[in-house]
């Protein structure tokens, strides 16, 4: 239970709390103009106070973080830790430090203490919160957490007020699960390790996305092929011949083809030369005697020469020039067939020599090739392993996919069973809800608990056709997790903002209230919650005379009056 609520500065408006109905009451005043709204006075900020003090976060982004004017703020709230009162303290510079007054006897551990004042670390806190109110003792991954399950119970913001199972709009669907499961008595180890399996279940879909592009068949046909193409090369490997002079054959032989080039050129060319020597040599004949009668006779007359030869000395001359150039080819002629006759000789021996060394590397292989061939065994192995792994990896997929499978059928059928083990804890929660809605509306309200993979939850609420009816879905779905849990754990205050009667009919809102009020007097149960004065004002028409609300008005803030706002100012 809450007693008060206060700050380290005179200007906060503090509160002091009781066991049973407890409101902050918003005031428009008679003098309030246009301008004055109560939706600023400081209603909800007195919620997140508590929350507050009870570790929730806060960073840049935190409604309280926002104010500038309180950064140097402490709060503090008075509450039941551990069967004593104690003062619980936070301030808004130094959040990581929870101080405790009281009688630190009575705690099961002893806090950290400085300067003289005992502390507790935030997440200290949660735990120490969470096994007080929740008895909670687990907190590993996919477990009911403290600041969930509390946040069940003060309701202080739009979002919270969807719907009964949620308390703010992204809550993920496991931590639905397992905190809902846990309030209801139902097992809550079966929800997390459902979504331990749904995690797995994940993991093992995303790994299997990179093999969509290829099927099993694929895979093994690849490696059946590629483990034929490796043992025909093994084979090609163990029978490759190498000859210990191989580069240096293959060197000669090089270079007895460019000899046998070269010799060939040079006898194209030498046969040539002596065809035009052999048409010369037939075409040097001396002239016929007439023709050089005549051009000798041309001569005479045209020059009058006085010296001149005979005409027998110039046909000896002529005659002496054309058979010294006879023999001047002939002797040529004989010099060119002999070096034909040479060259062709040397074609035919390094002819035959380099066909004897191509008979050798025809026979034997290159290191080279040896080399390649080596490298490309060994590429081949390391596809064959990486196909193989592939398989191997794809294999072990399948089948942890399926073992999870069945572990999730296992699962479902211990869930069955841990569902009627839990029988009596969560009929109750159906019983109470009943009891809830039918004080309100006189029909029964249906709280539905299917097994699906989990747990399915959802209620079926009489006459729900309004928005203001869903209010009253979570208002009695709240009241039941409240007086059920109060009988089993140590939570015994709800706090709501005043979103919850929102759009809902003033008749509904006093029943509602005193259903609270016999819930609190019966089990000693404490209900804070926020309302605007003219909201109040239609209630008390509904209510019975023995009901006496303003009785149960903790704290008014005023619209049209700062210091009379929680924090005494005005903040945007």
């Amino acid at each position: 239970m809450i007693y008060k609520v206060y700050a380290d500065n005179e200007s906060f408006n503090s509160i002091e709390l009781n066991s049973g109905l407890n409101i902050v009451l918003g005031v428009k005043t008679e003098t309030s103009n246009d301008n004055d709204t109560m939706n600023g006075v400081g209603k909800t900020t007195l919620l997140e106070i508590i929350d507050f003090c009870l570790g929730s976060k806060i960073d840049k982004n935190s409604y309280l973080k926002k104010i500038n004017e309180i950064k140097d703020w402490t709060f503090s709230i008075e509450m039941d830790f551990f069967n004593s009162i104690f003062t619980i303290s936070r301030s808004i510079e130094y959040p990581n430090k929870i101080y405790i007054e009281g009688n630190i006897d009575d705690l099961p551990v002893v806090p950290e203490k400085e300067n003289e004042k005992y502390y507790f670390k935030l997440n200290d806190w949660k735990k120490y919160l969470g096994s007080y109110l929740f008895d909670l003792n687990s907190h590993s991954d996919f477990s009911p957490s403290f600041r969930s399950l509390i946040s069940y119970f003060i309701r202080k913001r739009s979002e919270s007020f969807i719907t009964p199972f949620e308390h703010y709009s992204k809550q993920l669907n496991w931590d639905v699960q397992v905190n809902n499961a846990y309030l209801l008595g139902l097992n809550w180890e079966c929800a997390s390790n459902f979504q331990i399996i749904k995690e797995n279940l994940k993991e093992i879909n995303k790994s299997l996305k990179k093999f969509d592009k290829t099927t099993l068949g694929e895979m093994e046909t690849k490696k059946i092929n590629l483990e034929n193409e490796l043992f025909t090369k093994n084979e090609n490997l163990s029978s490759f011949k190498i000859h210990k002079n191989y580069n240096e054959i293959e060197n000669h032989v090089n270079q007895l083809s460019d000899e046998l080039s070269y010799l060939s050129n040079s006898n194209m060319i030498l046969k040539r030369k002596l065809d035009k020597y052999l048409e010369s040599i037939s075409t040097e004949v001396s002239p016929k005697n007439d023709l050089l009668n005549n051009l000798y006779q041309e001569i005479n007359d045209m020059f009058n020469l006085k010296a001149k030869k005979t005409l027998n000395e110039v046909k000896m001359f002529h005659d002496n020039l054309i058979k010294n150039r006879k023999s001047f080819l002939n002797v040529e002629i004989l010099q060119i067939k002999d070096e034909i006759k040479n060259n062709e000789k040397l074609i035919e021996e390094k002819g035959n020599e380099r066909s004897k060394l191509m008979k050798i590397l025809d026979t034997h292989n290159a290191l080279d090739e040896f080399k390649l061939l080596q490298e490309q065994i060994y590429d081949d192995k390391i596809k064959l392993n990486e196909i193989k792994s592939y398989i191997d990896e794809f294999n072990e997929i399948k089948q942890n996919k399926k073992d999870i499978n069945s572990k999730k059928n296992i699962l479902k059928e211990k869930n069955e069973l841990e569902y009627e083990v839990n029988r009596d804890s969560w009929e109750e929660s159906i019983r109470l809800f009943d009891e809830n809605t039918k004080f309100l509306y006189g029909l029964s309200g249906e709280l539905i608990i299917d097994l699906k993979e989990a747990y399915d939850f959802k209620i079926n609420f009489p006459k729900n056709d309004s928005r203001g009816i869903s209010k009253m879905e979570i208002f009695c779905y709240d009241l039941m997790l409240l007086e059920k849990n109060s009988k089993e754990r140590n939570i015994d205050f709800l706090i709501h903002d005043s979103e919850i009667f929102s759009d809902v009919d003033s008749r509904q809102v006093a029943k509602a209230l005193q259903l609270v009020q016999n819930k609190c007097n019966k089990y000693n149960l404490q209900y804070i919650f926020t309302l605007n004065s003219d909201e109040l004002e239609k209630i008390k028409l509904e209510l019975p005379d023995d009901l006496k609300i303003d009785e149960y008005i903790k704290l008014e803030l005023f619209d049209n009056l700062p210091n009379k706002h929680l924090l005494g100012f005005v903040f945007d």
